[in-house]
């Protein structure tokens, strides 16, 4: 009995987990970047040590920065969204994402693609070769979150003054054909970047 009230309990947590990450990418692909700050947030409470929450909690104060940074200084947002990064990566320090996003910050920062890259190389050699070869072709042995990672590095150049179109083709490839429409995604907010940056930097 009690191990059936255990399973209950994991599943429903499981659900809702999953309920609260769709609700929180409908408010950030909405630009409701306050809205969605609050939710993960309150979800970082409940789950403290989930290396995803606080991926998407750095990410999410960048692109709420870059949709308007009269918002706060790009000097404060770096700080707060790298903390969140170094955080996920103590969490769990085989999950790639947070290591994309500290190379995101470095290139955010000033542009340092030397370190930038450190980071992206690291994120990358997380994600098993095998892995790599079987990206559109629907084989289990992909997941999630290595399809994630993938794509966070080919839109990572969108946060650089300067971005290095190649460097995003080069993870496009990777990805196949199978997830072009987020290439598109990639080379439309390298567009909106480049404006804000314009701006801003």
């Amino acid at each position: 009995m009690n191990k059936i009230l255990i399973l209950t309990g994991l599943w429903l947590s499981i659900s809702t987990y999953a309920q609260d990450i769709k609700e929180i990418d409908k408010l950030i692909a909405s630009e409701r970047f306050e809205d969605a700050y609050f939710l993960l947030t309150d979800l970082k409470s409940k789950q403290p040590n989930n290396p995803y929450v606080y991926f998407v909690l750095g990410e999410t104060l960048l692109k709420s920065y870059m949709n308007d940074p009269y918002s706060d200084s790009k000097t404060n947002v770096a700080k707060k969204a790298e903390k969140y990064f170094h955080t996920g990566v103590i969490s769990v320090s085989l999950n790639p994402l947070n290591y994309v996003g500290i190379g995101i910050i470095e290139l955010f920062r000033n542009g340092d693609t030397v370190k930038a890259d450190l980071y992206f190389y690291k994120a990358n050699n997380l994600i098993p070769k095998k892995s790599k070869k079987l990206f559109g072709s629907r084989k289990n042995e992909v997941t999630d979150l290595q399809i994630k990672t993938l794509l966070k590095l080919e839109i990572s150049e969108l946060y650089s003054a300067s971005p290095r179109y190649w460097k995003a083709d080069l993870y496009n490839n990777f990805v196949g054909v199978t997830y072009y429409k987020f290439s598109e995604f990639g080379i439309n907010m390298l567009a909106v970047a480049q404006c804000c940056f314009a701006h801003c930097c």
